[in-house]
């Protein structure tokens, strides 16, 4: 008999765990490409991916791709791209709802407004961009506000600034993203 660690929860056999990649299982980096997987980290993981009955998820901003090289044979499903692919199962198709692409024009004006800002860059992502500049902090508000203006009223697209836990001196990035509202 298995018994719950909690009354609310259920027992370890019957629960299944979504797990954020970047900065929850790993420290976020100066770059996306600069992360580093801790070594006891995919043991512990395959472990705890056992004794759930393979109900582990990882997810990410990343390709679905990147979380199994940087995590292989270990996320038994995965989420992807802010959501824009996802697989259930290892090996299995790769899902990859209908969402809109940014326009070559947003990511021109976006890769023009980082060049203003040593230290700030654009990371590409299938459908959208994400504006980092914790390397340059007093880029924050006019990259974000920069934004904004490329978007316009778009109703497909939404500027997510990415919540700022205060874990970190690190300034989070803006993301520019399709959105289901």
């Amino acid at each position: 008999m298995t018994v719950s660690l909690h009354p609310r929860l259920p027992a370890p056999s019957r629960a299944a765990l979504l797990l954020d990649f970047d900065g929850t299982l790993i420290d976020i980096a100066p770059r996306p490409e600069l992360v580093v997987v801790p070594d006891d980290l995919p043991p512990s993981l395959l472990a705890l991916r056992e004794r759930l009955g393979d109900a582990l998820a990882v997810i990410s901003g990343r390709p679905v791709a990147q979380i199994d090289a940087l995590l292989p044979g270990i996320a038994y499903a995965a989420a992807g791209e802010h959501g824009g692919a996802y697989r259930i199962e290892p090996d299995a198709k790769l899902h990859r709802p209908g969402l809109p692409h940014a326009p070559d024009t947003w990511l021109a004006l976006a890769e023009a407004a980082v060049a203003a800002y040593p230290g700030a860059f654009i990371e590409r992502k299938t459908h959208g961009f994400v504006l980092h500049y914790h390397a340059a902090p007093a880029a924050e508000a006019e990259l974000r506000e920069g934004a904004r203006a490329i978007l316009g009223a778009h109703p497909d697209f939404v500027v997510m600034p990415r919540a700022w836990r205060g874990r970190s001196s690190r300034r989070p990035p803006t993301r520019v993203l399709p959105c289901a509202c």
